[in-house]
């Protein structure tokens, strides 16, 4: 039969026995693999997207040195690397890549702390600052040799992607490596609620957005379906282009928001908010063929959006804290997030377009949300949450103090026989040693009769042989 026993080197541990916590440098080995790993997933999946769209459209060759051509910009474009395509600029980037890159960078950090058990913020540090300079040097190098049509410039490429990086690999290790209970232990609890609160408010407010694109599209579904017809004909060229929108579909979220918001956005000539509408001529494109050519007052209704939104983050803060000035807190907290996340969404979701530039206002949506938001998220938090319990009247607190007076006294009454009871169980115990020549005077009274006893048994020896020398009486006859 055979033994199984732990290796030399120590790599399998003894049942029970925990693994000893990794070294610095063990760490940052660990570390170096999963960017890299995080790197080449990210490159492979830009390569299979350009494989898809080329392998649909009509009369293109598909080939490795094709497809990996094409792959570099996208890869870099997933990190918000501004391109230049023929000389002209492509600042409008897709976002879709940028979420997939960010989750896969997070999961990977994320899943590195927990194999090996990380457990402080020092090791977080480790694992960001790895992830970001290797992003930073292939994401430089990939700018300054990718292929033409396209270009890039290498120092903007190394500063995005690392950028890109380093925050995934943040949010990957925050809670595994300590960071949120650092937070909560410099900020209060209160920050960290806030936090959690803000989740749900961008969660609603980008269902909002998307509720506006989708019910843009479907009321311009003959324009954009022409828009289709006339970009790309045919089944193949179609799915292609249907793989383009839904990469940018999450630009589109980000313009609807900003439209519900009432600060709009803006293309070229082309002005589109709830107050007023200034057509022009568009770039054909499907998405931008849901764009209104006149407004209507009915799109004021749409400003009642966010306030459902902030009416929701109330709701959700009004028990956070007993206090309803900590809930306010709270609730400007979560208003401030929605606000910053507002801003670097609408930064990354415009850009050039050629001579096209596709705007955003990030600082009036992120000012426009925050206002929406907090106004009624602090109403529903101060008047839906507890309220502190009132302070006892003075009638109460008189007679609290004539029931301390009655304790006292009844210690008092208790001291006094406390007292007597230790006096009476010292006399006890004085007590015995008067009552001890009694007990030896009694003793001696009851050996006195055994001894007269003892002395009137005793016989002396003569009298002893006389009585025994002594001729028997004879009976009498009678």
């Amino acid at each position: 039969m055979t033994v199984l026993r732990p290796t030399a080197h120590g790599s399998v541990s003894e049942p029970g026995v925990a693994a000893p916590p990794a070294t610095a440098a063990q760490q940052v080995r660990a570390a170096l693999a999963v960017a890299l790993g995080v790197i080449a997933l990210g490159y492979l999946g830009s390569a299979a997207v350009v494989a898809l769209v080329m392998a649909g459209a009509e009369r293109a060759v598909v080939s490795l040195e094709a497809v990996s051509a094409g792959a570099a910009p996208l890869w870099l474009a997933a990190h918000h690397v501004p391109l230049t395509v023929r000389g002209a600029s492509l600042g409008v980037l897709p976002l879709l890549p940028t979420v997939a890159v960010v989750l896969l960078a997070a999961r990977a950090a994320g899943g590195l702390a927990r194999r090996l058990r990380l457990t402080r913020p020092a090791d977080a540090l480790r694992v960001v600052a790895v992830m970001g300079v290797a992003h930073v040097v292939v994401g430089g190098l990939l700018a300054a040799f990718v292929d033409p049509p396209f270009a890039a410039a290498p120092a903007t490429g190394a500063v995005a992607c690392g950028l890109v990086a380093a925050l995934a690999a943040t949010a990957g290790v925050a809670r595994r490596c300590g960071l949120v209970t650092l937070v909560r232990q410099r900020f209060g609890e209160g920050v960290l609620a806030g936090l959690r609160a803000a989740r749900i408010a961008l969660m609603c407010l980008c269902a909002m957005g998307a509720l506006i694109v989708a019910l843009a599209l479907a009321l311009s579904f003959g324009s954009v379906r022409a828009a289709f017809a006339d970009l790309a004909p045919g089944f193949g060229n179609g799915s292609g282009l249907v793989l383009l929108c839904l990469l940018y579909l999450p630009n589109a979220v980000v313009a609807a928001l900003s439209f519900v918001a009432g600060s709009g956005f803006g293309l070229g000539a082309v002005v589109v908010s709830p107050l007023r509408v200034v057509g022009g001529q568009e770039p054909p494109f499907p998405l931008l063929a849901a764009l209104p050519e006149s407004g209507s007052r009915w799109w004021l209704l749409c400003l009642l959006l966010p306030i459902a939104a902030g009416v929701l983050l109330g709701w959700v803060c009004r028990k956070a804290d007993p206090l309803p000035q900590n809930r306010l807190l709270v609730v400007g907290v979560a208003a401030a997030v929605v606000a910053a996340a507002a801003l670097a969404a609408a930064a990354l979701a415009g850009g050039r377009l050629g001579a096209v530039n596709l705007r955003v206002p990030a600082g009036m949506l992120a000012v426009a949300l925050f206002c929406w938001v907090a106004a009624p998220a602090a109403v529903v938090a101060w008047l839906a949450g507890p309220r502190p319990e009132p302070e006892d009247e003075p009638a109460d607190l008189d007679e609290a103090e004539t029931e301390d007076t009655e304790g006292e006294e009844e210690v008092a009454e208790g001291d006094q026989e406390a007292v007597a009871e230790d006096e009476a169980a010292e006399e006890d115990a004085e007590e015995p040693e008067a009552a001890e020549p009694v007990a030896e005077e009694a003793v001696a009274e009851q050996a006195a009769p055994a001894e007269a006893l003892a002395e009137e048994d005793f016989v002396d020896e003569e009298e002893l042989e006389e009585a025994l020398l002594e001729p028997p009486e004879e009976p009498e006859k009678r």
